[in-house]
């Protein structure tokens, strides 16, 4: 089954709803409106169980927030401030419901996949690198 309208986020097209560094427009393109009914797009493609199983509000198993009281391990949550698919509301109920006692989040600038906001400054994966180093150094000191 072809399932369209995977790109309709009004955040992707109004910067001023969850604002952070994001460029306009959507992972796929600038043009949500037209990428919504394009070939690419999350689970395009799928059997109607495999949509239910992962997409379902009433009937997904796949839901950070439900599973996330269970990790209790130290975690570090990486925000990339640039992100156009996890928006810092996103981080924040994220991070309200890990049940780690042991929670650092911090905010990198960077985009979804990890480039950089702007020409000539630094990855978000680079700068990502640097505060999981930082962070796996103050837990585990080498001897």
């Amino acid at each position: 089954m072809t399932i369209y309208r995977t790109d309709a986020d009004l955040r992707c097209v109004d910067l001023s709803l969850d604002p952070n560094d994001r460029p306009y427009g959507s992972l796929f393109g600038r043009r949500p409106d037209l990428t919504n009914y394009g070939l690419v797009g999350f689970a395009r493609q799928v059997t109607p169980e495999a949509w239910l199983s992962t997409w379902s509000a009433l009937s997904s198993n796949a839901g950070f927030v439900r599973a996330a009281p269970g990790v209790t391990a130290p975690t570090l949550l990486v925000e990339l401030s640039g992100d156009q698919a996890c928006f810092p509301s996103d981080i924040t109920e994220m991070s309200a419901a890990l049940g780690a006692r042991d929670l650092t989040v911090t905010r990198v600038a960077g985009t979804h996949f990890g480039g950089p906001i702007a020409k000539g400054e630094p990855t978000g994966a680079s700068l990502a690198a640097a505060e999981i180093g930082g962070w796996l150094a103050k837990r585990f000191p080498l001897a």
